[in-house]
């Protein structure tokens, strides 16, 4: 529904040259996707453009009167304007009718999204509700993730944390722990497995995430020989006692 204001603003801005609604003799044009289309015709016309939600802005060029949007009309009525506002003006737009006109001083400004102090007023007028509870003319831009940042000094400015040349939501988790391998000498040449777990994820010099293969020395590599030869030097004794005996 069209309020005194909306009408009022709709006659200074899209009336003749006497801010008066007419049937006919206006000029602009309207842009849509970044494309300019002229046209000429009536107040209720150029109205209209806005209604459809389709356009971006409307120029008003006969008479010269600027660029204006959506939000701009809106704002001015203190609600969305409609294609039946639209319409209500061809019965207000000849001289042989009740013809709308501004008759008064400059209009007061129509109000700024930021006046509005409740969500649904707000978007009503093609304005933004912000997350933080106010209203703007453009929509609100999410803040930066702690990943966003590219230096240590943003990052910790922004309480994050930084690590491993990037930042990070969470503190730097604890160093693990982690088994290497070595090969151990054991004398003459010979090496046996040794294992050892280090703080970290990295193995230090010298030891390695896997066993390498180690020199192993006999007793290790043939334990059975071990055994066998005291066994064998025993067996032998005994019998060479016992031919000695027979002797």
């Amino acid at each position: 529904m069209l309020t005194q204001n909306g009408i009022d603003y709709i006659c200074q801005n899209f009336g003749d040259i006497n801010f008066c609604c007419v049937n006919s003799g206006l000029s602009w044009y309207y842009t849509a996707e970044g494309t300019d289309y002229p046209e000429t015709g009536a107040t209720a016309q150029a109205v209209s453009r806005f209604t459809l939600g389709i356009i971006e802005s409307l120029t008003m060029t006969n008479p010269a009167r600027g660029t204006f949007t959506q939000a701009d009309l809106n704002a001015a009525n203190g609600a969305p304007v409609t294609l039946s506002d639209a319409k209500e003006i061809t019965y207000h737009d000849e001289t042989s009718e009740d013809q709308w006109c501004y008759t008064g001083g400059p209009p007061p400004p129509p109000p700024s999204c930021s006046d509005y102090t409740n969500q649904a007023d707000c978007i009503s007028v093609g304005c933004y509700w912000w997350g933080d509870g106010t209203c703007h003319s453009t929509p609100e831009v999410p803040p930066p993730t702690c990943s966003d940042y590219t230096n240590a000094t943003e990052c910790l400015a922004a309480n994050c944390y930084w690590y491993n040349n990037s930042c990070h939501s969470e503190p730097e988790p604890p160093p693990g722990w982690i088994t290497c391998y070595r090969c151990k000498s054991v004398g003459d040449g010979y090496s046996e497995p040794e294992s050892n777990e280090f703080e970290g994820d990295t193995c230090p010099e010298g030891w390695f995430p896997t066993q390498p293969p180690c020199n192993l020395p006999p007793e290790m590599l043939f334990p059975w020989w071990v055994v066998a030869i005291p066994i064998v030097a025993v067996a032998g004794i005994g019998i060479g006692y016992i031919i000695r005996r027979k002797k």
